[in-house]
């Protein structure tokens, strides 16, 4: 028996594969791109190439003639589209196999801005002051009551590229029409200007079975994005906050908990909720917390393995973000140099199994030359 992978071109799945890998759990990875650094481990048993993941009939039935064979004892989706898409279908697909999620309702929910952060005033967890305009129309009725620098967002989540800063009104209403050109509903939100953390989770219908904290450092895109290079925490306020999130959610499965520290206030305020492994899983694998064997043990063999200590370790992510970054802000090249060679620092560079981190390499390089030439 063995574990299926979805969307294994994104950065969190390389962990998950190593990790259940090495634990000699047989691990098949399924991705829209043949460049998906995980099908490049020697973890991976088996890669399964299937170009149609966007068309979501064909993928749901393809999916289907998968888990019908009765070799996956579970699915672990590590992209947004993919755990939306599976909690949609559970009924034509966990008869055949399972995977830990909480209700289609809840995924939805925290996978749209607008909803999350309405849910969240509801609950009384703190996030940033929002606006909900439905159309340029009605952004302008809202307009004097906007303080700048502020926050456009998309409502559906697509990392950093739905994200634009407006430093004024005129500003603000064209990058709204900016965003609403592939999103329907942008909301407005107040600027925070504060600390960015990450805590992750493996829960139960509420009860946190792991957990691991890490602050951003670097992040690209600069203005908030993917961590260039982040290090394990432990804040007990930071804890307690996410605690209560994920309790008053009744969360179950895999989160990521994107949260802002207001260096005014000293307040945390939840900006996003990921419903699934993030992308710097293997920060927290390497500092002890292996949350890829912890959801196997707990979903599969109904096992809860409790794991809340970790070691201080200090994480940068060279290929993609950090070259990214490089481009964006050349001025911070000697800095970057001069970090690369600081042995504590760890890359994610597994050298039982180097492929994967030399696919990532050239992947990037791939992108950076075509980022430059368009």
């Amino acid at each position: 028996m063995s574990v299926l992978i979805l969307a294994a071109d994104q950065k969190q799945a390389l962990p998950v594969v190593q990790s259940l890998g090495k634990k000699g759990i047989r691990v098949t990875c399924l991705s829209s791109k043949s460049t998906a650094p995980a099908f490049y481990s020697k973890y991976c048993f088996e890669k399964i190439h299937f170009e149609k993941t966007s068309d979501e009939d064909k993928y749901v039935d393809f999916l289907k003639s998968l888990v019908k064979k009765g070799q996956y004892k579970l699915l672990i989706p590590c992209s947004d589209y993919s755990t939306v898409l599976i909690s949609a279908h559970r009924a034509e697909i966990f008869p055949f196999t399972k995977a830990f999620l909480p209700s289609h309702n809840l995924v939805k929910t925290v996978t749209s801005k607008s909803s999350l952060m309405k849910i969240a005033e509801v609950l009384q967890i703190s996030v940033p002051k929002t606006l909900y305009p439905k159309n340029s129309t009605d952004l302008e009725k809202l307009a004097s009551g906007i303080a700048f620098p502020t926050v456009i967002k998309g409502d559906i989540t697509a990392g950093a590229k739905k994200v634009k800063y407006a430093k004024s009104e005129s500003d603000l209403y064209q990058k709204y029409e900016e965003i609403r050109r592939t999103d329907e509903a942008p909301i407005i939100q107040e600027y925070i200007d504060g600390r960015d953390y990450l805590f992750y989770a493996l829960c139960d219908k509420g009860d946190v079975i792991a957990y691991y904290m890490m602050g951003a450092d670097r992040s690209y895109p600069p203005t908030g994005g993917t961590p260039a290079k982040a290090h394990s925490v432990f804040d007990t306020d930071l804890k307690d906050f996410s605690f209560d999130i994920l309790k008053k959610t009744e969360w179950t499965g895999m989160v990521g908990l994107d949260i802002k520290q207001d260096l005014s206030t000293k307040q945390y305020r939840l900006l996003d909720f990921n419903p699934r492994f993030g992308a710097t899983t293997s920060l927290a694998v390497k500092s002890g917390v292996d949350f890829p064997y912890c959801l196997y043990r707990l979903a599969v063999e109904g096992k809860k393995e409790y794991m809340h200590d970790y070691a201080k370790v200090t994480y940068r992510s060279l290929f993609r973000e950090d070259m990214f970054y490089a481009v964006k802000k050349p001025l911070s090249l000697p800095k970057l140099l001069i970090e690369f060679f600081d042995p504590r620092v760890y890359y994610g560079f597994d050298r039982d199994d180097p492929r994967p981190f030399f696919r990532m390499a050239k992947n990037t390089f791939n992108d950076l030359k075509r980022s430059i030439f368009r």
